[in-house]
């Protein structure tokens, strides 16, 4: 039988064909996918090297990584973290990036924006329940938030977080599965 092949990457099935995509073909920062939202205008690929954006009508690729140097250590403008774990377009179009040990970054495509969210380390700290994300999911005017538990670094209770666009409001259900 042999070994299998050294593939990392994507794979895409669509029904009749397995296509393996690597960096050479993808055009990303990374092999070590962790998540991906892609649909028929866009591709949002989650790695451990940051994320990747392919513009599918005009066949252009985009990068976003933290450039990480004794002058810029990695917080401020742009993403909070490569280490990405989850990746998920929310309704208003906001792009919702979720770290392993670092917070969340959200990307507004349309004025270039960002904003950072974790428990330690960036000015923003008022609805995660952990800075490890474990998922991302987006329907409607909700943003799910999956987190887990950092042996040792975070103190709050983890689970899944609920936060409604438009009005800010999040929500952490508790153990009945209501929101409190």
């Amino acid at each position: 039988i042999g070994d299998p092949p050294p593939y990392s990457g994507l794979t895409m099935f669509d029904n009749y064909t397995i296509q393996n995509f690597n960096d050479d073909l993808l055009h990303t920062i990374g092999n070590n996918m962790r998540d991906a939202v892609i649909t028929s205008t866009e591709w949002w690929l989650a790695t451990s090297n940051g994320a990747s954006h392919k513009d599918v009508t005009a066949g252009t690729w985009e990068h976003f990584r933290v450039e990480m140097t004794e002058s810029a250590p990695g917080v401020g403008d742009g993403l909070i973290d490569n280490d990405l774990t989850a990746i998920a377009v929310a309704s208003d179009g906001t792009i919702w990036m979720g770290t392993f040990k670092d917070g969340l970054s959200i990307y507004n495509p349309a004025d270039g924006s960002w904003v950072q969210y974790c428990l330690f380390g960036c000015d923003n700290h008022d609805f995660l329940v952990s800075d490890q994300i474990t998922d991302i999911a987006a329907s409607g005017d909700f943003v799910y938030i999956g987190s887990g538990t950092l042996w040792g670094r975070d103190v709050t209770p983890t689970g899944m977080l609920t936060y409604e666009l438009g009005n800010g409001k999040s929500q952490l259900p508790n153990i009945d599965g209501d929101m409190n």
